[in-house]
């Protein structure tokens, strides 16, 4: 019987901490970014280049568009 009722206060123990770790929130993503234009150069994992006016707009994208991330492979605008 005691076995019963803790392995109860363990299971209901766990299922509450799953449940709050999972209605935890992402941080917000930053949407301002200095006009500070220093273009860089990025690319998907596909292929797709795309050229942003600095690594602060980059990362702001990256972090709205998460399927879609692009990397940094120059520090300046895309020349195709």
């Amino acid at each position: 019987m005691k076995i019963a009722v803790i392995t109860f206060v363990v299971v209901v123990c766990l299922a509450v901490l799953c449940s709050a770790a999972e209605e935890e929130e992402p941080p917000p993503c930053r949407d301002v970014c200095p006009m500070t234009e220093a273009p860089v150069c990025g690319r998907t994992k596909d292929g797709e280049r795309k050229t942003f006016t600095n690594q602060c707009k980059l990362n702001v994208y990256n972090c709205q568009n998460p399927a879609k991330r692009y990397n940094v492979i120059y520090r300046k605008a895309c020349t195709r």
